[in-house]
């Protein structure tokens, strides 16, 4: 699934992403979901320069009259906004949110959201943005720079 990720800034997550692979594999979902989440984390910050929803609305725009590279590119990243939704028992009046966030597998542990689906979903999630991203990479320098930077 990560063969074409070969870019060195994603090579300490390379190993990471065949552990949740295993792991979900054994029908462990929990851990599975809690370190897919982290390799996404990691990718993203690394190579979108982004930390919750806002920062990626701000520095990304998902303009849908693209190229075929930056169609593929969109479609794997428009995901990472519901990826980024938090929430904060005690601050927030709604429920947890059951799509999978980054935030509550992140920070609150939560049993009901660590489900096979959330886990199944943080791994596509893992596998897409990372080969994505490196596709992007791949692109000639003129594509890169008008990409989906603002």
């Amino acid at each position: 699934m990560l063969h074409g990720v070969t870019h060195q800034c994603f090579e300490g997550q390379i190993p990471l992403a065949r552990q949740v692979i295993a792991a979900l594999s054994g029908r462990h979902d929990a851990p599975a979901q809690a370190l897919a989440v982290s390799v996404i984390e990691t990718v993203v910050l690394r190579e979108l320069h982004s930390t919750n929803q806002q920062t990626l609305k701000k520095n990304w725009s998902f303009d849908f009259g693209v190229s075929v590279f930056k169609a593929r590119l969109v479609g794997a990243l428009a995901p990472l906004l519901p990826f980024y939704t938090g929430w904060t028992p005690g601050n927030s009046p709604y429920p947890p949110p059951k799509a999978l966030s980054r935030h509550v597998s992140a920070h609150q542990a939560d049993e009901e959201h660590y489900t096979e689906g959330n886990a199944i979903i943080a791994m596509m999630l893992m596998v897409s943005v990372p080969r994505a991203l490196q596709e992007r990479r791949e692109w000639p320098r003129n594509m890169q720079e008008r990409s989906s930077r603002k």
